[in-house]
């Protein structure tokens, strides 16, 4: 009993001591700060193609006359550039129509793009060579248009189909390899005017290539992604609702493009 009494007075203290006081400032209660609102999504797409051929710019210019972007909240519209890559790099352009190549080297620089869609499947590869070229080695100091220089995806893809066409520019040296821009009427008018030695074209002057008596060395179709919807890391983040909207009608248009019924509307 004295062991126990010994212990509750010790726990007890002495009664003369004074009591340390009791803490009467409670913590101030944690708050939390309301979330920032996030930045409302873009309501206008700037879309770069590099060539003014329908394909590139019917699927944007009909579905904008349709009515179908505006659908979407969208106001969207084309610009052409001969560098779509730098269009989209800074900004100025929000999509670009971008071929499989150059989406190749824009990755390889550095460049953080995006595929969003597929633009077209089914690549319509046409190469013309002057009537006066007999063979690959009498274009050692000529001026050749391959769409690139070798070394370049685009480029590579082209001389392969001239090599297993007979014509192997590989083992020629002294090939002036030429950038022409402006699509198939410039390269076609560079050729009859016999500045080009070697030029691909659009099917729509395959008849003229013809009559101009042009060796048509590659006429071939290739099962291929021929041309992507292409958009930044950045902006696909920031707008996503955006770029499915555009992605969806841009997807409705190529569907009644593809309806020979609606020829005549798309050509109008």
């Amino acid at each position: 009993m004295t062991l126990a009494f010994a212990l509750v007075a010790g726990a007890c203290g002495d009664d003369e001591e004074e009591a340390a006081p009791a803490a009467t400032t409670a913590a101030p209660a944690a708050t939390t700060a309301a979330p920032a609102a996030a930045e409302p999504e873009t309501d206008s797409i700037v879309v770069a193609n590099r060539l003014p051929n329908l394909s590139s710019n019917v699927i944007v210019e009909g579905t904008s006359r349709k009515g179908w972007f505006a659908e979407e909240g969208l106001t969207v519209q084309t610009v052409q550039t001969e560098d779509v890559r730098a269009a989209l790099a800074s900004g100025s352009a929000q999509i670009a129509a971008m071929e499989p190549g150059l989406l190749m080297q824009a990755r390889d620089e550095g460049l953080d793009f995006v595929v969003v869609a597929g633009h077209r499947c089914g690549s319509i590869n046409t190469f013309a060579i002057q009537p006066d070229i007999p063979n690959a080695a009498a274009l050692s100091g000529k001026d050749v248009l391959v769409g690139g220089v070798p070394g370049t995806p685009d480029a590579d893809f082209r001389l392969a189909l001239l090599r297993v066409n007979g014509w192997d520019l590989s083992t020629v040296d002294g090939i002036n390899y030429v950038t022409v821009p402006g699509g198939s009427n410039a390269w076609t008018e560079l050729f009859y005017e016999g500045k080009l030695a070697i030029t691909p074209f659009f099917g729509r002057h395959m008849d003229p290539m013809v009559e101009y008596g042009a060796n048509i060395a590659v006429n071939t179709v290739v099962e291929l992604p021929d041309e992507f919807w292409v958009t930044t890391r950045d902006f696909l983040d920031s707008n996503p609702n955006a770029v499915g909207g555009f992605v969806r009608q841009a997807v409705r248009m190529g569907q009644y493009w593809l309806d020979p019924a609606n020829f005549p509307d798309i050509l109008e």
